[in-house]
């Protein structure tokens, strides 16, 4: 969400802002491992980032998911 709220402080009007995450309870958070790396981070559902981009000014344009169900958000801020 800080990231969401940062992202909202640097851009433009209109602007667009297209970001990827899984479609999962955010309450908790995930650990994976990636080229050996161990990192944790959180997912929300698509309702989730829905309100969390509003309340910091995005509008959700669209939204796909590709075969490894990587969620793909497409958002734009608001005028």
């Amino acid at each position: 969400m800080k990231a969401i709220a940062s992202v909202s402080r640097v851009l433009k009007s209109v602007a667009p802002f297209l970001f990827t995450s899984g479609d999962e309870n955010g309450l908790e958070p995930k650990e994976d491992t990636m080229n050996a790396v161990v990192f944790r981070y959180w997912s929300f559902t698509i309702d989730g980032y829905r309100r969390i981009l509003e309340e910091r000014g995005f509008a959700l344009v669209d939204f796909h998911t590709d075969n490894g169900k990587n969620g793909y958000y497409l958002a734009r801020k608001s005028a």
